[in-house]
């Protein structure tokens, strides 16, 4: 027996997803501005581990926002907070929904005049992100 499966089947004891196979999370960002139409801003793909945080948003820019992705044994939770890092929104997705397959569309209110559409979806690597 290797000295990796070995490693593996201790930490089996410890965690069950010590061993498990990678997962990411990905999300799309599209903002409706008042009455306009819909624009995509972006989006990215982070790798979900317990305790890592990563983040994005479009801070800086005409629609200030940030998202946070921190990971935990049993999936992520995102978090879509304002510019002053008020908390817009709290989600979970869970290892089974992001090893799924199925996309979540959450809507936030940014401003009165500006909403956020944010698509998330889950996999064992990333997808390519469609460029704004």
């Amino acid at each position: 027996m290797s000295t990796e499966r070995s490693l593996c089947r201790v930490l089996l004891l410890v965690s069950v997803a010590a061993c498990s196979d990678p997962y990411v999370i990905m999300h799309e960002e599209f903002i409706q501005h008042d009455q306009d139409a819909e624009r995509f801003i972006g989006g990215s793909c982070e790798e979900v581990k317990d305790g890592l945080a990563t983040g994005s948003g479009a801070a800086g820019s005409e629609f200030d926002y940030s998202i946070s992705h921190t990971g935990r044994p049993d999936g992520v939770v995102v978090v879509v907070s304002s510019s002053s890092g008020k908390s817009l929104t709290e989600l979970f997705y869970s290892q089974d929904f992001l090893l799924s397959g199925k996309k979540d569309v959450v809507k936030v209110r940014l401003s009165p005049d500006d909403e956020l559409r944010l698509k998330s979806w889950g996999g064992t690597e990333c997808e390519p992100i469609r460029d704004p």
